[in-house]
């Protein structure tokens, strides 16, 4: 009764909590398919009286690509698919009873992107994963995981794996082809198995109680590099100088006294640098960051009192000024990022107030 929709590339089932098998009449079907728009399908949101759905069958009549189960871990026990290649699940509501389930129980051969997060899930429940050789794209954060079976993928691109309480990861130089990796909130994680990976691009570190850096020097292809909230104190001119691609660095919550790293960078493409309990600047870190946009948060280096969180930017103290004039190091910064707005620094120093 669904084939003339067969045209559908996207389903977004949401709330189906009910376990009784129900069938899809015309009066249903007819409902759930009126919500079609710009090819997504979203099902859910019932009202008390509304039969629930709970059966996936009709989606083997669809052509769908993409399948989003929000709160319907168990529905997966019913899907058998080969149109879908990427698959979202995602437990919101810590109260809902479920079975316990494995990847076995999902017949979909031609998966090339699988989210599931914070579903609760331990290592046994992933035992045959690698049975998706297309997959490129795993996200299994917030579960109780390891590499043990994840390291099989050696086809994955990018992989996130944030708050799974991951401390050794020897396995992942497997995954030679990740280009984007998320380890975020693992903490205490070792990462000098890292530097195997070279094609990385991107790379979350944040919340990892990393002390040293100097296993990341080998990733010489990152645009992207978050190491914030971290306890890194020390960086030499070394450890980051290969990473001429490097777009974005985040510093932000470490202890960091020494910014030679920065001021040597030979990259000329940075854009945010976010730093913080950082005391002061090197003469070499002013002039690599000449004409730049410098974006600054919660950085002693700079008086307070013009990075404030109001929209009203006072600039009243001349010790304010001096100190401003003292870090652009005779004009060589040419703007400031103030509250997510670019301000030309000599316009800065030459107001009394500045209003967003």
């Amino acid at each position: 009764m669904l084939k003339k929709y067969s045209i559908l590339t996207e389903l977004n089932q949401n709330n189906c909590l009910s376990e009784q098998e129900i069938a899809l009449d015309e009066k249903i079907a007819k409902k759930y398919l009126n919500q079609i728009r710009n090819d997504q399908l979203n099902i859910g949101n019932l009202h008390n009286g509304d039969p629930e759905l709970t059966s996936l069958k009709f989606i083997e009549t669809l052509n769908i690509k993409k399948l989003n189960l929000i709160n319907n871990i168990n529905m997966i026990l019913k899907l058998n698919s080969s149109s879908i290649t990427k698959l979202f699940i995602q437990i919101t509501q810590y109260n809902i009873a479920q079975k316990e389930w494995t990847v076995n129980d999902l017949e979909i051969e031609n998966l090339e992107d699988l989210s599931l997060i914070d579903c609760n899930l331990v290592n046994h429940q992933i035992l045959n994963i690698s049975k998706f050789r297309k997959l490129k794209v795993l996200d299994l954060s917030a579960n109780y995981l390891d590499l043990t079976y994840v390291y099989k993928l050696t086809n994955l691109t990018k992989l996130s794996m944030c708050r799974c309480g991951l401390k050794y990861i020897d396995q992942i130089v497997s995954l030679l082809y990740l280009e984007e990796l998320d380890l975020s909130e693992n903490y205490g994680i070792d990462i000098s198995p890292l530097k195997y990976l070279v094609k990385l691009t991107f790379l979350e570190l944040c919340k990892c109680n990393i002390i040293s850096v100097q296993a990341l020097r080998p990733l010489v292809n990152l645009e992207w590099l978050n190491l914030s909230y971290n306890k890194i104190v020390f960086l030499d001119r070394y450890e980051l100088h290969g990473m001429k691609k490097l777009k974005y660095l985040n510093l932000k919550s470490n202890y960091i006294t020494n910014f030679m790293i920065i001021g040597k960078h030979p990259c000329d493409l940075l854009q945010i640098i976010n730093m913080k309990n950082s005391q002061q600047l090197s003469t070499d870190t002013q002039q690599w960051i000449a004409s730049q946009i410098f974006y600054v948060e919660d950085s002693s280096f700079v008086h307070r009192n013009i990075f404030n969180k109001h929209k009203l930017l006072k600039l009243k103290s001349e010790r304010v000024k001096q100190q401003l004039h003292t870090l652009i190091h005779h004009q060589l910064i040419t703007h400031i990022m103030l509250v997510q707005k670019v301000v030309n620094i000599f316009q800065l120093l030459n107001k009394q107030e500045i209003y967003e």
